[in-house]
């Protein structure tokens, strides 16, 4: 614990740039359902839903009952895809592997 006559503790050298980062929205190509998007590296993606996403969700709606999407979506590939032509055009940056 620090107190304000410390001094705080430095952060990892990457900690500080995801730090600054900031979650970008983006929208569903098929659905329109809006998320934001946030990238850590090349395989590991944050999503944070707008709304609830068995509501909002095309593909997990299509699937019925609630319980069986619990066990069959754990993501939409509508959505999916919508975020890596997102990534690929820029819109979404992923550090480099450096960082």
């Amino acid at each position: 614990m620090t107190t304000a006559n410390q001094p705080r503790k430095p952060l990892l050298p990457h900690a500080e740039e995801l730090a600054r980062r900031k979650q970008v929205p983006v929208a569903c190509q098929k659905c329109g359902t809006e998320v934001l998007v946030q990238k850590y590296s090349y395989h590991h993606t944050s999503i944070q839903w707008q709304d609830d996403a068995e509501v909002a969700c095309q593909e997990f709606q299509a699937i019925g009952d609630p319980d069986a999407r619990r066990n069959q979506a754990s993501s939409c590939q509508a959505l999916r895809s919508s975020i890596e032509d997102a990534v690929i055009a820029g819109i979404v940056p992923v550090p480099d592997e450096e960082d």
